[in-house]
């Protein structure tokens, strides 16, 4: 399904895969770093467009959401049944301030966001979007901007501690883990046990 996708969108040009993006924005101390999924040329559109005198943007910036079957509750013959996902009605919020940065860093690009099921995709873009029109994209960068400053902000209060284990102690007590986020654990499983037994013994939730 996600061949199919790609195919409606006219993905075909001058692709780039899992592109590197590295921004600085001068209100903070560190760089942002992403992965863009796919930049490519669309050319195409635009020799399209020439003859309609419409604009269109020299790229195209794709963000791809899969979704998997899980699997479900044991049937009578011991079999597993399998429950397939839906694709969303609207973007995720998380996802729109993805975007929202690549966009930031790619101001030529056009972005999209595509969530794809086994059965089914569905494609935002500024067209059916209201989230993914240039003004509040650019809003949700401002949103990820406020987050970032707030945690280097936590981070700097610690600056004059010289011992590193006492800083990673006085850390951890103000810090949310956030365990159950969907993908920043991804690490091993080692050291988010390692990560739950410091954040358990030092005042974290047992």
């Amino acid at each position: 399904m996600l061949a199919k996708a790609i195919e409606t969108l006219g993905v075909s040009k001058d692709v780039v895969g899992e592109g590197v993006i590295n921004f600085t924005d001068q209100r903070l101390h560190l760089p942002i770093i992403g992965r863009s999924d796919l930049e490519y040329s669309q050319q195409v559109f635009i020799d399209a467009a020439s003859s309609h005198s419409h604009s269109v943007a020299p790229f195209g910036l794709l963000e791809i959401k899969t979704s998997w079957d899980r699997l479900g509750k044991l049937k009578k013959d011991g079999s597993r049944s399998f429950l397939s996902p839906k694709v969303p009605l609207t973007p995720q919020r998380n996802h729109l301030i993805q975007v929202a940065f690549y966009k930031k860093c790619k101001p030529k690009h056009d972005a999209k966001l595509v969530y794809v099921t086994k059965d089914d995709f569905k494609v935002f873009d500024k067209n059916n979007c209201q989230d993914l029109t240039d003004e509040n994209l650019e809003n949700y960068y401002e949103e990820m901007v406020r987050t970032c400053l707030r945690r280097e902000r936590q981070v700097l209060k610690y600056n004059d501690l010289t011992d590193k284990q006492k800083f990673i102690t006085e850390i951890v007590k103000d810090l949310d883990p956030q365990f159950d986020h969907p993908f920043l654990w991804s690490i091993g499983d080692q050291f988010v046990k390692a990560a739950k037994e410091l954040w358990s013994s030092n005042g974290g939730n047992k």
